[in-house]
């Protein structure tokens, strides 16, 4: 648990710093001062990660987006990784501003590589996002309680 913690900070930094320079090439430094790495300033509750602005597709004023990072120390992009329920309800309650950024070779002497995935917008649930989109493997079930039937 440790290490996919560790795993996932560095990831999310490299993501954090990446995107702030963009947003700051793109939009300038007043824009960049607003990127805000949320995970570390209000929790990992929120169902993503780095709150920013839509570089890639450049508007005035600058269109705000909601980041999810996945990292891996893995550098195939193949490579397994989780994602909770809570957050693919965010890609879906957010589907027209949510990214989700896998970055590979975490930790390793090589340059990570990043991979952006902004395309949310044509899903209306997370059935339909998990039915139409990825490829998984249902690996816990969250139990809230047991039925006992009385004799």
């Amino acid at each position: 648990m440790k290490k996919r913690k560790k795993i996932g900070d560095l990831a999310e930094q490299k993501v954090f710093e990446y995107v702030k320079k963009k947003v700051i090439e793109v939009f300038g430094e007043e824009y960049g001062k607003q990127v805000e790495h949320v995970a570390q300033t209000q929790g990992d509750g929120l169902g993503y990660d780095i709150t920013a602005f839509d570089y890639l597709q450049p508007q005035f004023p600058p269109k705000p987006i909601k980041i999810e990072v996945k990292g891996t120390t893995s550098t195939s992009t193949n490579a397994i990784y989780s994602i909770s329920y809570p957050e693919l309800e965010k890609f879906i309650q957010y589907k027209d501003e949510m990214w989700l950024v896998r970055v590979y070779g975490v930790g390793k002497n090589r340059e990570m590589k990043m991979e952006i995935d902004n395309d949310f917008s044509s899903y209306d649930s997370v059935s339909d996002l998990l039915t139409r989109k990825y490829a998984y493997i249902p690996s816990t079930i969250d139990v809230y309680g047991t039925r006992v039937e009385k004799k």
